[in-house]
């Protein structure tokens, strides 16, 4: 169940579920936006801790040094700051990072226990998963303002916003036709049109940086490997093709390459692949502790 939360659902560190971590595990990764670095959260120290790394895998940096868990990373279009969620408040709260500095401040009026969070390419508004009433909808809090507007309000669970590079469309992963699916909504609202359909899961969706296409997980076909759906003809291929869970997938900036986790290895670690299909190489590994 613990697998199947993470994969479907939303990922969050395991001790925020009330379960003490019990391996050393890598989630979340999330480029920076000149593709030069990933950020990413981990318990490699003990608790769950956000860090960076170069994507060349040297220069791995502790972020947060707090009690709790940190976890889901997502950098601002400027790079100057990254949104993360934490537990240290014993709520769950979207927080802010000033990335030169390492000052930390959480986004006041954020609506239940946040997670998964990401921006508009404007950099005014970041998307999260939200349960502000018992269901998890995805909702917006605009930046300037802090107002809060709820997105989704389907009595199914949502999960995973990732908007669209141009910043006209919200993807997103929902059960509401009774398996997870893929579907998008125009960002400002509106009608909600389904990506895909079946009774194979498809999950996590992340957009390619000229809006075309989206990596996703899927257990389509036996095992749950990576995916992409070309949105216009909603046609899919299959990215990754390993007896192992691979998931988690976000594609580069730059176009080039897409960052995911595997359990190919034992445990949760991050690899890379290039966008064509090549061979996965393993980007961070170990424990620190």
């Amino acid at each position: 169940m613990r697998t199947l939360w993470m994969l479907l659902g939303a990922v969050v560190p395991v001790s925020a579920l009330g379960q003490e971590p019990q391996q050393c595990d890598y989630h979340d990764p999330a480029w920076s936006p000149d593709s030069g670095r990933l950020a990413f959260y981990s318990n490699r120290t003990g608790d769950f801790e956000v860090f960076t790394i170069r994507r060349d895998g040297s220069d791995l940096t502790q972020l947060t040094h707090r009690e709790g868990s940190d976890g889901g990373p997502a950098w601002s279009p400027d790079a100057r700051q990254l949104a993360f969620t934490s537990d240290r408040d014993g709520a769950g709260t979207l927080y802010l990072m000033d990335v030169a500095t390492g000052s930390v401040s959480p986004v006041s009026g954020t609506l239940g226990r946040a997670s998964a969070p990401d921006w508009s390419p404007d950099g005014r508004t970041i998307f999260y998963e939200g349960r502000a009433d018992g269901n998890r909808d995805i909702y917006a809090v605009d930046l300037r303002t802090l107002a809060v507007r709820r997105v989704t309000t389907d009595p199914a669970n949502d999960f995973r916003p990732a908007p669209s590079p141009d910043g006209a469309w919200l993807a997103f992963q929902s059960k509401r036709s009774g398996t997870y699916q893929l579907y998008r909504v125009p960002i400002g609202g509106g009608e909600i049109e389904a990506l895909t359909s079946g009774d194979a899961n498809s999950a996590s969706p992340d957009w390619s940086p000229d809006g075309g296409r989206i990596v996703f997980y899927s257990d389509r076909d036996g095992d749950g490997d990576l995916y992409i759906l070309d949105v216009g003809k909603r046609e899919v291929t299959r990215l990754t093709m390993h007896e192992a869970l691979d998931y988690a997938a976000r594609w580069s900036p730059d176009g080039t390459t897409i960052a995911f986790v595997s359990q190919r290895s034992g445990e949760n670690r991050i690899f890379l692949i290039e966008a064509d299909g090549s061979e996965p190489v393993l980007l961070v590994d170990g424990c620190g502790r």
